[in-house]
């Protein structure tokens, strides 16, 4: 007895190890958004932004130096020997200009994340209901499948001769590879939905009702208007960095000087301009600076426009497929479950050949497969509304 609940200890101990993980929809996103490669990306791309912003004080080097030049006499009629130091900078509102066009760089590359979130996050969506219709129109296969066979056993022979049972025969072959195929979907459906998820190990994935997910509320552009909202305040920074390269660069200077006969140190300072005379370049990359700002303008514009275009042919077809689901849940669903239910009685009382039964079975199987594919279209253009800045 001791042995016997040990080996069942043993038993239950393995298969509770090796249990695979249940993932839902919002597991596989929350995953997804932070593991994804092109996520980890993007976040690396703030980090340096937000580095980037204090080398917005970018002084040039100290300059030390030492000098003898023997027409520089002191006054006792000797040469000094000089050792200064100098320092050169831009004019004081050039470096905060500077800071503000790296903090606004810093602002778009945070609102591109969350472009990148948008697009990670539909794309495992897509893939999460691709994958719940390939379930849902196996198990529908499986389950007329386990029906003809069940039948079959009673009304066909692998011995027989007859035209008519070896055309059922070889239709409940056909259908077989049929549902072969089917699972098949169904796995390449999951590993598709696991790379999107940017997972590696094996898991299970959560198998929900098909249903049609309600239409989104959809108005304005939330990340792309943010975005190029972002992008012309960056580019008005920008251009503002380069009318600040007009102004004058600063140059301060200490040094001291002394020779051998000499019996004190003599110190000087200096103080220095850098006048821009040539302005000719910088006015040029100005202008230029100014045309892609309405450039962007313009972008965003046309971008707004397509799409409430592209959200009108979702909506059209959205209202399309809705018309069809709602006739087979009105009708065609319970016209279906009766479809098989008389079919099954008729066989029986001899009315129906299996051949017969065979091709009502799978008339009436194709219209529950035809409104899944019809229900899965709809849910793809529901989503691709949700998602609409990130579908191309």
């Amino acid at each position: 007895m001791k042995r016997t609940c040990f080996i069942i200890f043993l038993v239950l101990n393995y298969h509770l190890s090796y249990t695979q993980e249940v993932y839902n929809l919002s597991k596989l996103i929350e995953h997804a958004s932070v593991h994804h490669a092109a996520v980890r990306i993007s976040q690396s791309e703030i980090d340096q932004k937000e580095a980037e912003i204090m080398s917005a004080y970018d002084f040039d080097k100290t300059e030390l130096y030492y000098m003898y030049d023997e027409n520089n006499l002191a006054v006792n009629n000797r040469p000094i020997q000089v050792a200064g130091i100098r320092q050169a900078f831009k004019f004081p509102t050039a470096y905060s200009a500077q800071r503000k066009s790296r903090e606004s760089e810093f602002s778009l590359q945070s609102a591109m994340h969350l472009l990148q979130l948008q697009r990670i996050q539909y794309e495992v969506n897509q893939a999460f209901y691709e994958y719940q219709y390939q379930s849902h129109k196996y198990l529908a296969l499986k389950k007329a499948d386990s029906l003809l066979d069940y039948f079959s056993e009673s009304y066909v022979s692998d011995t027989t001769k007859s035209i008519e049972e070896l055309t059922a025969l070889y239709q409940l072959k056909k259908w077989k590879i049929g549902l072969f195929q089917s699972k098949k979907d169904v796995s390449i459906a999951a590993n598709r939905l696991k790379g999107k998820a940017f997972i590696k190990e094996d898991i299970q994935i959560e198998r929900i009702a098909l249903t049609p997910l309600p239409m989104p509320l959809m108005k304005g552009l939330p990340i792309l208007g943010e975005i190029y909202d972002r992008k012309q305040y960056d580019q008005l920074n920008k251009t503002n960095v380069l009318k600040k390269q007009s102004l004058p660069d600063l140059s301060l200077g200490y040094f001291q000087g002394t020779n051998q006969n000499l019996n004190k140190i003599l110190i000087g300072y200096e103080f220095g301009l850098k006048i821009p005379i040539f302005y000719g370049a910088n006015r040029a990359s100005i202008e230029s600076s100014r045309i892609e700002s309405e450039k962007i303008i313009s972008e965003k514009e046309q971008i707004d426009l397509g799409l409430k275009n592209k959200r009108q042919r979702l909506i059209d077809q959205y209202k399309k497929y809705q018309e069809f689901v709602r006739l087979f849940q009105n009708e065609g669903e319970a016209l279906k479950e009766q479809i098989i239910q008389v079919s099954q009685e008729e066989l029986i009382n001899g009315r129906l050949t299996y051949s017969e039964f065979f091709q009502t079975i799978a008339n009436a199987t194709s219209m529950e497969l035809e409104y899944f594919e019809v229900l899965n279209e709809l849910n793809q253009n529901v989503l691709r509304m949700k998602y609409v800045e990130v579908v191309d």
